[in-house]
């Protein structure tokens, strides 16, 4: 699908902007149903401090996140498509840091 949360030069998304101001996901959860394969899409939100799994399959195999960062007003960190089979073959390990 075309959807894509954020990116530069970009505007956030409705449900990325209620995640950045207040937390909520009922937006963004909205929009990633709408946009995505339904079967891809899972682990919307956990809770802070909690640990999660997800399966990730050929058919769904970009991973994104998005947090709030509290106590700004707007501000958010988080990834979008990231690849984790490159050429055939799974990522073992992987270290990702986020700014706001």
């Amino acid at each position: 699908a075309s959807y894509q949360m954020w990116g530069n030069r970009r505007n956030a998304t409705p449900g990325v902007q209620q995640v950045a101001e207040t937390g909520g996901t009922t937006l963004i959860r909205s929009e990633l149903e709408a946009n995505n394969n339904p079967n891809c899409v899972n682990n919307v939100g956990v809770s802070p401090g909690s640990t999660t799994s997800m399966e990730l399959t050929e058919e769904c195999q970009l991973l994104s996140t998005i947090t709030m960062l509290a106590p700004s007003p707007d501000w958010f960190s988080g990834f979008y498509n990231l690849n984790l089979c490159v050429g055939g073959k799974w990522l073992k390990n992987i270290t990702i840091s986020t700014t706001p």
